[in-house]
């Protein structure tokens, strides 16, 4: 009959242990710095565009030009426009058709509807209504991640500089003197 030694029993532990440990998935994970959450609004809000931004512009949205300035547009596809009558004389109704490329100057405080959902580019500064209900994505440093691994970074500096802390010989008998450390000091021996 063989012999189990303690070393056999701990080796075959630390086996099983090893290859419980890897067949487990993490349910412990780290904190992320940056987190995204989807929210809705609840209300309208008024808000500022910061880059250029292309917009998907639905059906019958009212567009409004700033109140003090002239808009001029490019026109980037064939467009159907409305007029109101009473503003031009058309002979077929009140529509027009602006052909691709035609740069139109609008006057300020213009309202625009749109007929079909459109593409808009919104230039920076441009003030947009989000209607309530629109769903966004709100992107904000979570700081208790930011504190953990500042404190896990710290604390692994100290206690790599704590290690290498050598006993010091306070009283010079040459032998290491108990729960004493210096640091950075070469240990001699008096002969």
């Amino acid at each position: 009959m063989r012999k189990i030694t303690m070393k056999t029993v701990i080796t075959y532990t630390a086996i099983s242990l090893l290859f419980f440990l890897a067949s487990c998935r993490a349910t412990i994970q780290a904190p992320q710095i940056m987190d995204r959450t989807p929210d809705v609004l609840k209300k309208n809000t008024q808000s500022v565009v910061i880059n250029p931004t292309i917009v998907d512009v639905p059906k019958d949205v009212v567009l409004n030009t700033e109140e003090t300035k002239r808009v001029t547009v490019v026109i980037q596809n064939d467009t159907v426009a409305r007029v109101h009558s009473g503003l031009l004389k058309l002979g077929k109704g009140d529509e027009i058709n602006l052909p691709k490329n035609t740069e139109v100057s609008l006057p300020p405080d213009t309202s625009l509807r749109t007929l079909v959902p459109t593409k808009v580019t919104m230039e920076s500064g441009a003030e947009v209504t989000l209607p309530a209900g629109t769903e966004i994505t709100i992107t904000k440093i979570n700081w208790y991640a930011v504190l953990f691994y500042t404190v896990l970074i710290v604390a692994a500096g100290w206690y790599y500089l704590h290690l290498r802390r050598q006993p010091e010989d306070q009283d010079g008998d040459g032998f290491v003197d108990a729960n004493k450390v210096v640091s950075k000091k070469k240990l001699t021996t008096k002969r």
